[in-house]
């Protein structure tokens, strides 16, 4: 008889085909219902540090296979924003930005899907605009 989890998880094996024991097939059940009990499907874990002075250093959200998805922020020691980027499954997906920690524009960009779109800037950090690329499909 099969058991009913089987009608939602499908195991590389089915432990009573195999001759695994049952302590066995009781662990690997166990361990995939405690790993997909601790996340949720679409939301994020949030990975959050401090600077030294408690000040916020980083912020970076996960998804369950522990790419980059949704929001990453950065800041520098004086609290002022370093980076901000968007994220969707490990790749860079739309507006990214950094700044030096005066507050003056360091880079900005665009990606779609981790493939470079729109136009990329770069700044002295006299403010002075550095370089301009633009892409198109990529390149």
């Amino acid at each position: 008889m099969r058991p009913p989890f089987h009608r939602f998880f499908r195991l590389p094996f089915h432990p009573s085909r195999t001759g695994a024991p049952a302590a066995l097939a009781a662990l690997t059940i166990a361990g995939l219902l405690t790993a997909c009990a601790g996340t949720r499907p679409g939301k994020p874990q949030v990975l959050e540090g401090t600077h030294p002075d408690g000040t916020p250093h980083y912020r970076v959200e996960q998804d369950a296979a522990g790419r980059k998805h949704g929001a990453e922020r950065w800041w520098h020691d004086n609290g002022v924003l370093k980076l901000e980027a968007f994220w969707r499954e490990g790749l860079r997906d739309g507006a990214y930005r950094a700044w030096y920690p005066d507050s003056v524009p360091w880079y900005s960009g665009r990606d779609s899907m981790g493939v470079p779109v729109d136009t990329l800037r770069f700044w002295h950090p006299n403010g002075v605009l550095q370089s301009l690329s633009v892409f198109s499909g990529g390149i």
